[in-house]
């Protein structure tokens, strides 16, 4: 996914120790809600993402904020994503290969499935 230098985000899901596959999040148009923050790859390139991290930077330094980084970015994140176009590739359109016939959109993401990953 990362060398496909197609998106911005890459990121993992977050998945219980019970789930078997993680692959719900690589259905067409899947908006990941909250995901994890522990593993991703995020561009350089895309001025959209760097909004969403010095914005939650920021927010992570108010002194009265109680809200964890991971909690902060994602909400951020919901508010960029009203705002600008966005691409979630699919099982089918953009994990395995680059997406194939879609409109532009301004940010482009994809989460890791664990069990395509591990093998």
């Amino acid at each position: 996914l990362i060398k496909m230098q197609t998106y911005d985000y890459v990121y993992l899901p977050n998945w219980r120790a019970a789930e078997k596959r993680s692959d719900r999040c690589l259905k067409d148009g899947y908006d990941p809600g909250e995901a994890n923050t522990g593993f991703y790859y995020l561009s350089k390139k895309s001025t959209v993402m760097k909004e969403v991290m010095e914005n939650t930077l920021k927010m992570c330094a108010v002194p009265t904020n109680n809200k964890d980084d991971q909690t902060l970015f994602w909400r951020e994140w919901k508010r960029e994503q009203r705002e600008h176009s966005w691409y979630h590739c699919s099982a089918e359109n953009g994990y395995e290969a680059l997406p194939q016939q879609r409109a532009p959109a301004e940010v482009n993401l994809c989460c890791l499935d664990r069990e395509r990953m591990m093998n």
